[in-house]
């Protein structure tokens, strides 16, 4: 992943790198995200941090079980302050730091002038473009596969139960609303059973 970050936004990519000849290079997706007049105004050192922190959350998705992956930037700054969280000046900062330490890589150091997220982080804000929320969860939701594929090693044996078999006993502590509820009734009925419940058990306790 290679991430640059401006004035105006944070650009990045993602690629792969040859296995036999890392020149060469197989691009996956390229992306920015515009700061807004607060973000604008960071420091150069803060603003470099926080583009980090939020291209990391923003691709997240594009992350889960990667095991070699190479964080291009310049590290003029952000390497000094990964490695000395307890003398930055805030909490804000502290958090981002700890963010990015929650992500396995390792930081290529790029600082030519020619880097390539440079143009990306330089483009300004279009009319046309898609509004970005990097706390989404929603973000490239076509990347995640949905649940494993279950092979049965032997068809004479007992197959996998169906959820419908077992909802109900997932969680038989009782007294926890259990569902999705679809209107106050829902609530109304469970009070009532738990009600009921509570009499039984009184008249039990009695009889004792």
């Amino acid at each position: 992943m290679a991430v640059d970050t401006s004035y105006i936004a944070v650009g990045f990519y993602i690629y792969q790198e040859d296995i036999n000849d890392p020149k060469r290079h197989y691009y996956a997706k390229f992306g920015l995200r515009n700061l807004n007049d607060c973000e604008a105004r960071f420091s150069q050192p803060k603003r470099e941090l926080f583009g980090l922190k939020d291209v990391l959350r923003l691709i997240k998705k594009w992350l889960i079980a990667t095991r070699k992956l190479i964080v291009e930037t310049d590290a003029k700054y952000i390497k000094g302050m990964l490695e000395n969280s307890d003398m930055m000046p805030n909490s804000a900062i502290n958090k981002w730091i700890s963010e990015i330490l929650m992500y396995h890589f390792t930081i290529r150091h790029k600082a030519s002038k020619t880097f390539g997220p440079d143009g990306l982080s330089r483009q300004p804000k279009q009319p046309s473009d898609p509004p970005i929320d990097v706390d989404s969860t929603d973000e490239d939701d076509e990347l995640m596969p949905g649940p494993p594929e279950v092979i049965i090693a032997n068809p004479s044996e007992i197959p996998p139960l169906k959820i419908e078999d077992f909802v109900d006993s997932i969680d038989t502590r009782g007294r926890y609303y259990q569902g999705i509820v679809k209107s106050i009734e829902d609530f109304r009925e469970e009070l009532s059973q738990a009600l009921v419940s509570r009499d039984i058990e009184k008249k039990v306790l009695e009889r004792i």
